[in-house]
């Protein structure tokens, strides 16, 4: 039997159920859903199956990063687990949700990630390692690769920028061989569109910014040094506009160097989707060694790669798997940046972090930081003197404050809102009598 058929025949798995709970569209597969995405964000199987509950009861479970419902059928049920913790349960009906315990399980832990050594430990067989770069070697801070083209556009002030890049692009593409496109003849083709007086200026200038929101990605960087240490074969296979000589500095300022090999498909007018790329990387090395490519495209990493006898592994992107928990509707270049450092942090695979720890990643620091922003602000406006914090409600903010925004005197004082309430009765009544009397009522 395939998973599908023990998620759809369990009696724990209620498909109308499921649809309604969650809102599915009538084209969309319950049992898919809740096998490919739907446990991945703690929804439940039925009012008798919590997927959360199940996991906090069996943190073998939670650990091995396995469908919760798929490992009862499997195990569980043999090894007489239950398939739900009888006290999360709130209200067991049909005509209400189901309310459990609020269990949350870390982001980080959902990657699905090989841990660094055992994926290291897999590696060593093999004689050449090739990486793919964006969004393998190389993570981007923000949630879409164009936004590259909507920071431009704001130095620029160019008004659709973004837009007449992409177009640009794709016309390029389409008028000659995809594979030979280089960034240059992109801005050749803007300058139908927009006035371009220095064409290396345009290409230098998204570079710069290039170099500024990319970062090597944590995981990748220690398996590309652990191999490197260990002596193998390292080679860089790319399908993108930016030729050898601009992606060699951009994976230096990422902190790569001393690789066996750098290719981009501009230069070579090959792609990785037919293998073409990844022999021509090889051409010059013994063709009984033993290769393997990484990369991030289902496509032409992966399938590309076994085309042409090579082993591959296929990385998905950290950008794909956060989506799955967090809305990709951001539209502002601020939410963009705030998604790509969220999602490339936790998702990386490097490190699984606690719930507290993420908790204050995703949500506290960015409140905090806003707050001291505005506190700033408002003290300039008003011509404040001193800053007073009150306990406890302060205590993070107070020391945040400090640490990096100690534009005014700021004392904190431990005193508890009760207190300061009664001293403010006569200026503030109205709170004085919501806070102890309606408020407890």
């Amino acid at each position: 039997m395939k998973d599908y058929d023990y998620i759809s025949m369990s009696p724990y798995f209620d498909k109308q159920w499921y649809k309604k709970q969650y809102l599915l569209d009538d084209e969309t597969d319950p049992v898919e859903h809740y096998l490919n995405e739907g446990w991945l964000r703690g929804y439940d199987a039925s009012i008798h199956f919590s997927t959360k509950g199940y996991q906090e009861m069996n943190t073998d479970v939670l650990e091995a990063d396995i469908n919760p419902l798929l490992h009862f059928e499997l195990y569980g049920r043999k090894e007489k687990r239950k398939p739900i913790p009888i006290r999360d349960v709130v209200k067991n009906q049909y005509n209400g949700p189901l309310k459990t315990k609020a269990y949350y399980t870390p982001e980080s832990a959902m990657s699905r990630r090989k841990d660094i050594t055992s994926f290291i430990d897999s590696l060593m067989k093999y004689d050449i390692i090739s990486f793919d770069i964006f969004d393998t070697l190389v993570l981007r801070n923000v949630q879409n690769p164009t936004d590259v083209f909507r920071i431009m556009g704001c130095i620029l002030k160019i008004e659709k920028f973004c837009q007449l890049r992409i177009k640009a692009e794709n016309e390029a593409r389409r008028d000659g061989v995809a594979q030979k496109v280089s960034i240059y003849d992109i801005y050749d083709i803007l300058g139908k569109y927009i006035t371009i007086t220095n064409r290396d200026y345009m290409v230098n200038l998204e570079m710069e910014i290039e170099k500024k929101i990319c970062v090597a990605n944590p995981y990748m960087k220690e398996v590309y040094e652990h191999l490197q240490k260990a002596g193998k074969i390292i080679i860089i296979n790319s399908d993108m506009y930016i030729p050898h000589d601009l992606m060699a500095e951009l994976l230096q300022c990422c902190g790569y160097h001393n690789y066996n090999g750098l290719h981009v498909s501009c230069d070579y007018i090959m792609e990785k989707a037919s293998g073409e790329l990844q022999l021509e990387s090889v051409k010059d090395f013994d063709n009984n060694l033993k290769c393997i490519h990484i990369g991030d495209n289902k496509k032409s990493d992966y399938y590309g790669s076994i085309a042409v006898g090579w082993d591959a592994f296929w990385y998905e992107k950290c950008m794909d798997l956060s989506q799955k928990v967090r809305s990709d509707e951001l539209n502002t270049l601020v939410q963009s940046f705030y998604h790509g450092i969220v999602s490339n942090h936790l998702y990386n695979g490097k490190n699984k972090y606690s719930k507290e720890y993420e908790h204050g990643f995703i949500y506290g620091g960015i409140i905090v930081t806003g707050f001291c922003e505005y506190i700033n602000a408002f003290c300039t406006e008003h011509k404040i003197d001193m800053i007073w914090m009150m306990a406890r409600d302060m205590d993070i903010v107070y020391k945040v404050y400090k640490e990096f925004y100690n534009q005014f005197p700021c004392k904190y004082i431990s005193a508890s809102r009760s207190a300061v309430l009664e001293l403010t009765f006569q200026n503030d009544t109205e709170n004085f009598i919501e806070f102890y009397f309606k408020a407890r009522a």
